[in-house]
This record gives structure tokens, C-alpha cells and sequence, in this order.
């Protein structure tokens, strides 16, 4: 390998240690990019061509990932003190919960019992009714071979 070669390889590497570093304080790869100073085009080919970098970046992803989750239950859970003021002047604080947050949360956590359920059902829980209306014979023949198995 050329001295150019590995001295860029060395700066290279320099680089994608900066933007983990501006990844993990930003939690985007536009902050870690701009904390490297090197276009986002640049990190989407490191991921695109470095398996080694696509491996650190995706530990780095689940770390942000888990700062994100506990900031999330704190402000759900602990609350954050909001202040109040009266005239300008501070007064008081209350804590103020987050039940969105905390919605999230439990879906995260437990989706089989948490998550958003459909279900779609006619008239006292029941099938749902369908009426086909056809405008010719021909149509009407058609939609009876149809369900009655039938290839058209």
C-alpha cells in the first residue's frame, strides 16, 4: 500500500470516528456529519462500501436509540417541571407527565396487548353483508362463475 494510500486510509478512518462521535451527541447523521465536517453523501458511501462502518454505525444507531427510549420514560414517568408565571414573574412549577410518551412506550414494550387493533365486522359483530350489482346478464354470469370457483 502507497504512503497516499494509508494516509488517507488513516484519515478516512479518523473521519468516520468523528461523525460516530457527532452521531451519538446529535442522534442524526446530519449532525454527525457536520461534527466530522464531511458531506452526508460521504457517510450514505461509507455505509453503501464499508461492512466494518455499517456495523459501528448500526451499534451507535441502537445507542442513540436508547438515550431516545429513556428520555421518553423519564419525561412520561418522572415528568419535567414546567414553570408558571404570573405578570412575568415566576411563581410556581408543576410536573407535567407525558400519556403520549407513555402510550409508546407500552406499545413498544408489549405490541400483542398494546398496539392499535382493527377489526372490522357487520352488524352485531357479524359478517359483513356484500350485495354485487351488475349491470348486464353477461356481467351477472361472469361474477357467478367468479364465486362459484370458475375462471372467466
Amino acid at each position: 500500500m502507497s504512503d497516499k494510500k494509508q494516509k488517507n486510509g488513516n484519515a478516512g478512518q479518523h473521519l468516520k470516528k468523528k461523525f460516530l462521535e457527532g452521531y451519538a451527541l446529535t442522534g442524526t447523521v446530519k449532525g454527525g456529519a457536520a461534527f466530522a465536517k464531511v458531506n452526508r453523501c460521504t457517510v450514505y458511501k461509507w455505509l453503501k462500501n464499508c461492512p466494518s462502518f455499517v456495523a459501528d454505525f448500526e451499534s451507535s444507531k441502537e445507542d442513540v436509540t436508547d438515550d431516545l427510549e429513556q428520555e421518553a420514560r423519564r419525561r412520561a414517568i418522572e415528568g419535567i417541571d414546567k414553570p408558571i408565571y404570573h405578570q412575568g414573574i415566576r411563581v410556581d412549577v408543576i410536573k407535567e407527565y407525558s400519556d403520549v410518551l407513555l402510550i409508546f412506550l407500552l406499545k413498544g414494550n408489549k405490541p400483542e396487548k398494546y398496539r392499535d387493533k382493527t377489526e372490522i365486522t357487520g352488524a352485531g359483530g357479524g359478517p359483513i353483508e356484500t350485495k354485487i350489482i351488475v349491470a348486464t346478464e353477461e356481467d351477472k354470469k361472469n361474477v357467478e362463475r367468479v364465486l362459484n370457483g370458475e375462471r372467466t
